[in-house]
C-alpha cells in the first residue's frame, strides 16, 4: 500500500488549502458536525489532491458535496443520476467511492430500481420494526428515523471502474429520509488513479 511521507503529507496538506474554492469558513465547515453556522455552499463542491502511486500513475482523492431535496417525512430518494454525473465531471478512473450521509434521521442504501414497489416494502419493513408511535422516548419525536437511519447506515463504499459506478443492472444508490421534508447533503470521497490509466 502506498503511504506519504510525513514530509510529501505536509505538501499535500497546503497544497489542499491553496487549491480549496470555497472561503475559509466553508472549508472548515464542509466535514464539522456543525452545519448551521455554514455559508449556503454551492451544490457541487469539489476538491482533490494527488500523489503517485508505485506504478507512476496519478492517485486521486477528491471530494464532492450533492444537495438534495425531500419531499415527505420517509421516503427513498435515486440519487444514482447525480452521483454519476458528479463522478464524471472528476478525473476519477480506477477506484473507490464512499458515500456519507452527515445526519442522524437519514441514510443510504443500495436496492432495485426497476419496480417501484420494492422501495414502497422497504419503507413499509421499516415503519413495521420500527413505528413512528412506538412509545420510544426520544422527545423529538422522531425516534423511529434515528432507528431506521442506524439499521439502514449512513455510508456506502462503491467500486469504480473505467470512469463508472460498478453497479448490477437493477440497482441504484438511495439517500433515505426518515424525518421530511428536509435539504439533505450527500458527501463523495472518490480514492484511486485518473486520467487514461
Amino acid at each position: 500500500m502506498f503511504l506519504p511521507s510525513l514530509q510529501d503529507r505536509r505538501k499535500l496538506s497546503v497544497n489542499r488549502i491553496q487549491t480549496d474554492p470555497l472561503t475559509g469558513e466553508e472549508a472548515e465547515n464542509l466535514f464539522s458536525n456543525d452545519w448551521a453556522g455554514a455559508s449556503p455552499a454551492p451544490r457541487w463542491y469539489t476538491r482533490s489532491i494527488g500523489t503517485r502511486n508505485r506504478f507512476n500513475r496519478e492517485r486521486n482523492v477528491v471530494f464532492g458535496k450533492i444537495s438534495v431535496k425531500t419531499k415527505t417525512r420517509t421516503e427513498f430518494v435515486d440519487v444514482t443520476r447525480q452521483v454519476e454525473s458528479w463522478l464524471a465531471g472528476q478525473d476519477c478512473r480506477e477506484g473507490q467511492l464512499v458515500l456519507f450521509v452527515p445526519h442522524t434521521t437519514a441514510g443510504i442504501t443500495v436496492n432495485e430500481n426497476a419496480d417501484p414497489d420494492v422501495r414502497k416494502d422497504l419503507l413499509s419493513g421499516l415503519a413495521t420494526v420500527f413505528p413512528e408511535r412506538g412509545g420510544w422516548r426520544h422527545a423529538e419525536g422522531n425516534s423511529d428515523a434515528h432507528l431506521k437511519s442506524s439499521a439502514l447506515g449512513v455510508s456506502l463504499t462503491l467500486i469504480v471502474r473505467q470512469g463508472r459506478l460498478c453497479l448490477g443492472r437493477w440497482q441504484s444508490i438511495y439517500l433515505f429520509e426518515g424525518d421530511g421534508a428536509r435539504s439533505r447533503r450527500l458527501l463523495l470521497s472518490f480514492v484511486g488513479t485518473g486520467g487514461d490509466v
